[in-house]
């Protein structure tokens, strides 16, 4: 940069020299204090910082006053200069400093409250002359504030959430734009105070809320600031950053609510009015509600069905049978896969009643333990290498359908019988199929025909679907569409074919597109290629074999209710959760006298139980439940009771009413080799 000669400045010189210096240092001030003035970590620091300094704090009221004053300022205050978001640590910042002077400034945030409330009022005024675009940015502000906690702050909370919800189209457009902006941080901050919101008003005995007869509009508007939330939860993968889709769910909507919400839903149709209901919501219903949900619809069909077997019989003059209520399956152990197959084949027409479960040449009568086992063992058997019925993945430890199996559809029908009978008797199955299996199986949700041209489990491939099913190859081919050199073609020399290999040994060849291996891949079409490949693997290779297992799960679970699940509800109703919490099924435990929880023996077990390695706890629950996962939710009704036997027997499982009978052993040492010595041999005894 070019200086002036001092000479030529003349004695003037040091003062322009001064002046220069001055105003240089006046405006980096004048930065600085700007800078402070946008960010609460100065300001709003400094401020609290002087005030427990001088021990008064009306100036740090003061500030709170002015930021919460008009629009202006709360954007001035909120907003980072630096992007078009908000500044979180900011936000972060107020909220501390109003817990940390609730002694000194207890009226504080009643204040906040206040301005809050006023300044919601002038900007839902018709002649607010706020520009659109900042009453968004003012909205977004205060619905991300955590000052909305309190059932007291709900109906100033309820005028925000409308002048939110109704904003017109291109102001929620820009609504849902910032939400996508921020991402977990926002959904952090939001979901927890709108759910709650909607928790509290759907409790009816509330007393601190308006009468609902005045109010009816809350949760419906509330919903559906949730169902913007979800979208951008979904469109950013959200999870990614640990946040769970569980976030949304409203614990009170579950039980009869539920379902007279239901069927209130599907009476109405496709048709059906524009009002209000939670099964347009599905993401606000828990896991646990659609399991139950789904248990109550299952209980009900298995009823309409044995009703009407019976009164068949009785109109055809029949002598009727006493188990005419009950799907009776009788299997070998040593034939258990072709006995079973058979069966479900001559009563595809009754797998909607209750199943019971026998081994031949075994006593005993199935009370739910025998079903439990013969789920686990078919199962077993149908994942063994020989069944020949599945890809397994040793990177993901999942299995997929092999397409080139062709011969395997009639066993495939009994997996997925056997997916929907365990859902119609409560039973957990433990199978190890990628999410995007379950995404197929809702592919309609209902099925709509049996004809060969209805498209069943057809979805939209993403690359994060091919990825549940091979990652190897799904990063591949995100390298492929990455690759920013110059000798594409040269580097992966690929044509539209893709080679699979045999069981027997050896490649075969498919084409992507009509004369694929005459078309080479170019930087133009490689994302064509992609989304062929992902189509093909996904989709199109496995098409019968799919086709089949869909439509086995649905003869047996074609309720309407599988509309409200999603992939991952879908998973975790049929496959349960791994992880056992010892502490959770402690807590859940129920006793017979003389036990009780400070019983000395009860005491030694639960001591045994959590010192166990996780290996040993989950057979612990196969041995005790029948299975070795755990219902979604967590939720497990254990019972213990006091064993008939003297020390030297060992403990008894009866996993149909999950019951275990313990003798009281003399110490930790004798339980803990008396009780592995029951759970490791337990297969086929020790079980009833």
């Amino acid at each position: 940069m070019h200086r002036p000669d001092t000479a030529c400045l003349g004695p003037k010189q040091p003062l322009l020299t001064a002046a220069l210096s001055l105003s240089r240092l006046i405006r980096r001030r004048l930065r600085i204090i700007a800078d402070r003035w946008c960010t609460m970590e100065g300001s709003l620091v400094e401020v609290y910082r002087k005030c427990c300094r001088k021990d008064n704090f009306s100036r740090l009221e003061s500030w709170f006053t002015k930021s919460f004053q008009t629009p202006a300022n709360l954007i001035q205050v909120f907003v980072s200069p630096h992007s078009p978001g908000l500044n979180f640590d900011e936000i972060c910042m107020a909220s501390q400093v109003v817990s940390k002077t609730r002694k000194q400034l207890p009226q504080l945030g009643k204040l906040i409250l206040q301005s809050l409330a006023t300044l919601i009022l002038d900007l839902s005024k018709e002649e607010c002359q706020v520009p659109e675009d900042d009453k968004v940015r003012c909205y977004f502000i205060m619905m991300n504030l955590p000052v909305f906690q309190q059932a007291s702050t709900y109906l100033i909370f309820s005028y925000l959430i409308r002048a939110v919800a109704n904003l017109g189209h291109a102001s929620w457009n820009e609504f849902y734009s910032l939400v996508k902006f921020h991402g977990p941080r926002t959904l952090s901050n939001v979901v927890p105070q709108l759910r709650q919101f909607v928790n509290a008003r759907l409790d009816p005995g509330h007393k601190d809320l308006p009468p609902l007869d005045q109010c009816r509009w809350w949760i419906p508007l509330a919903a559906k600031i949730l169902q913007c939330l979800h979208m951008a939860f979904v469109s950013t993968k959200a999870h990614r950053s640990g946040l769970k889709s569980s976030m949304f769910n409203c614990w009170r909507i579950d039980g009869a609510m539920l379902v007279s919400d239901f069927q209130a839903w599907i009476s109405e149709g496709p048709n059906r009015k524009k009002g209000f209901g939670f099964s347009d919501y599905q993401f606000l219903i828990s896991t646990s509600a659609k399991r139950n949900l789904l248990t109550c619809v299952s209980e009900e069909e298995m009823f309409t069905e044995a009703k009407k077997h019976l009164q068949a019989k009785v109109k055809n003059r029949q002598k009727l049978d006493p188990n005419i209520m009950l799907l009776e399956i009788k299997v070998r152990r040593s034939k258990l896969l072709e006995d079973s197959l058979e069966a479900i084949k001559d009563k595809r027409h009754e797998l909607k009643k209750k199943l019971r479960v026998y081994f031949e040449g075994e006593e005993g009568i199935d009370l739910g333990g025998l079903s439990k086992e013969w789920f686990m063992l078919i199962v077993r058997e149908i994942f063994h290498p020989e069944c020949k019925l599945f890809v397994y993945n040793p990177e993901t430890r999942l299995y997929w359908l092999d397409g080139a199996e062709k011969d395997n559809q009639s066993q495939l029908f009994l997996i997925g019988a056997l997916m929907g009978l365990a859902i119609y008797n409560s039973t957990i199955l433990n199978i190890s199929f990628p999410r995007v299996l379950y995404k197929k199986l809702l592919s309609p949700p209902v099925l709509l025909g049996c004809s060969d041209d209805v498209d069943l489990g057809g979805i939209h491939a993403t690359l994060d679907d091919l990825a549940e099913i091979d990652p190897t190859v799904a990063g591949g081919l995100q390298q492929l569409l990455d690759y920013d050199g110059d000798n594409f073609e040269g580097d992966f020399c690929l044509d539209f074919t893709i080679s699979v290999p045999m069981r027997a040994g050896g490649v075969k060849c498919y084409t992507l597109k009509t004369d694929g291996q005459s078309i080479p891949v170019t930087k133009a079409n490689r994302a064509e290629y992609v989304r062929r490949y992902t189509e093909f693997t996904v989709n199109r290779h496995v098409q019968k074999q799919f086709r089949a297992l869909y439509k086995g799960f649905h003869h047996v679970c074609d309720t309407a209710a599988l509309q409200l699940l999603s992939p991952d509800d879908l998973e975790a109703i049929i496959c349960g959760e791994n992880a056992l919490d010892v502490k959770c099924l402690q807590k859940s435990c129920s006793y017979d006298p003389p036990f009780n929880i400070s019983h000395p023996t009860i005491e030694m077990f639960w001591q045994v139980v959590v010192d166990l390695d996780t290996a040993k706890q989950q057979k612990f629950l196969l041995f005790v439940t029948g299975c070795d996962r755990i219902p979604v939710g967590g939720e497990l009704a254990l019972k213990i009771k006091k064993s008939a036997g003297d020390r030297a027997s060992l403990p008894v499982a009866h996993t149909c009413f999950n019951e275990l009978h313990l003798p009281e052993y003399g110490d930790k040492e004798e339980m803990k080799a008396k009780l592995l010595l029951a759970v490791e041999n337990s297969e086929g005894f020790g079980i009833e």
